[in-house]
């Protein structure tokens, strides 16, 4: 299994297409609802819709899925934790194998090992890092 980087500008559009890259997993302090990295800039172009919509949520799950028009990702995303992810990656690993397409997108952050990560669920990762 092998980790890639690229790099992507927020937000995204041209000529009404939107970025397709699934699954895309986004850092977000699930137990303070603070947007972080790229969430933040999503959060700041919705005026707060993401916060809201996540705030909304009543059974919160180490994953949430977002599916919501005007955000640039036409299949959705998913916010995940990455301070938690860190501190139970045997956990988290476990709920990314159940994924079923060989590579996962993931916002870069310089605290999470996607080198390990990719081992753990046996699949590749492209670390997103946005402009």
């Amino acid at each position: 299994m092998e980790v890639k980087h690229i790099t992507l500008s927020y937000p995204y559009k041209v000529k009404e297409k939107h970025l397709d890259i699934f699954p895309f997993f986004l850092n977000y302090d699930l137990n303070r609802n603070i947007p972080r990295g790229l969430a933040a800039k999503i959060d700041i172009m919705g005026l707060g819709a993401l916060f809201n919509t996540v705030l909304s949520v009543k059974k919160r799950e180490k994953i949430i899925y977002i599916l919501k028009k005007g955000y640039c990702f036409d299949k959705g995303f998913f916010l995940v934790d990455y301070k938690d992810m860190n501190d139970n990656l045997k956990e988290y690993a476990s709920l990314l194998k159940g994924f079923e397409q060989d590579y996962l997108y993931f916002e870069y952050d310089e605290s999470v090992n996607f080198g390990e990560i990719s081992k753990m669920i046996e699949k590749n990762i492209f670390v997103v890092e946005s402009k």
